[in-house]
């Protein structure tokens, strides 16, 4: 497809992450019907949303990377967590022409995204649980990679307090993907008294793209006068605030003010924007895979050299 005509529909499909039923998107998903084409040893299914599917995107370069993989690219924009597990089940394990069981092959899967339903956080940890246990029990391994940076002084979602509990959102989702949480604290209701994590629950490799070469790291700082106008008419805060004791609340307000005053730098650069804060451009893709490169499996036969040259190559253009 055209890159203009793919950037064109992402205007009309592409995620805004504005709430919607989580089963809206994968509900009728009808069986897979297509098949790896080479006799590669490793066989790579990338699975998510938006920034997945994009055309000659991340996908596109891990396969130019590695030289021991053919990559199948089954990821659906506008797709939230649950949705991308039903997009699994229909275009992999009820599709007729892949054989999970051929000794001569190794799959994995490549999973990257959540933020269609982020206001939701521990359901997609929990959905994404979920799925990986489906892979794993499959004979399947993951390779997980965090959702990417993200947000705008443009955007409404990232005015005043509401961005900190966006960022606060995407970081509980990073953070499990990661495994730096506690089943409470990445799944809360949802974790029904687990206490600790099970190798089949999280992926086998797992990649930081949140803080990684994707961000916005020398971003001006918003203006603190103004952060705290916008934190005395919060009213949510201040309820949260004031239930606390005095030590706890100073400590609090200040980690806050902190927090939506260095904002800017969790944002997505912008010479890696396509056409919103959200998807990143060919560029953005490039160092998704250069930055995951180092982390991927051996068996894969990735070339870093290679995909940090290519970016090289570009700035030199």
């Amino acid at each position: 497809m055209n890159h203009r005509l793919f950037v064109l529909s992402f205007l009309v499909a592409a995620i805004s992450t504005v709430p919607v039923s989580a089963k809206v998107w994968g509900e009728n998903e009808a069986p897979g019907d297509w098949s790896f084409k080479t006799d590669k040893p490793v066989r790579v299914i990338v699975i998510g949303g938006s920034v997945s599917e994009f055309n000659q995107g991340y996908s596109d370069w891990i396969g130019r990377t590695c030289r021991n993989v053919e990559v199948v690219n089954v990821a659906k924009a506008r797709y939230g967590s649950w949705g991308i597990g039903k997009r699994f089940e229909a275009q992999v394990l009820a599709n007729p022409n892949i054989d999970l069981k051929d000794p001569n092959r190794s799959y994995w899967v490549v999973l990257q995204g959540g933020l269609n339903n982020i206001w939701e956080p521990a359901r997609v940890n929990n959905d994404f649980m979920e799925l990986f246990r489906l892979i794993h029990s499959k004979g399947m391994k993951v390779v997980g990679l965090s959702l990417s940076p993200w947000g705008s002084d443009k955007d409404k979602r990232w005015v005043g307090i509401d961005a900190v509990r966006n960022q606060d959102r995407t970081r509980q989702c990073v953070d499990w993907m990661l495994g730096r949480l506690t089943p409470g604290e990445a799944l809360g209701k949802y974790a029904a008294g687990k206490k600790s994590w099970d190798p089949a629950d999280l992926p086998d490799v797992a990649i930081d793209l949140y803080d990684s070469p994707l961000r916005d790291v020398n971003a001006r700082p918003r203006p603190a006068a103004d952060i705290k106008a916008r934190m005395a008419r919060d009213k949510q805060l201040n309820r949260e605030l004031s239930a606390l004791p005095q030590q706890s609340r100073d400590a609090r307000y200040q980690k806050i003010m902190k927090q939506a005053v260095e904002m800017p730098k969790w944002f997505l650069r912008p010479e890696l924007q396509s056409f919103d804060h959200i998807h990143p451009n060919r560029e953005g893709h490039r160092i998704i895979v250069e930055t995951a490169c180092p982390k991927l499996p051996a068996e894969w036969g990735c070339d870093c050299t290679y995909i940090r040259n290519a970016g090289k190559k570009a700035a030199s253009r």
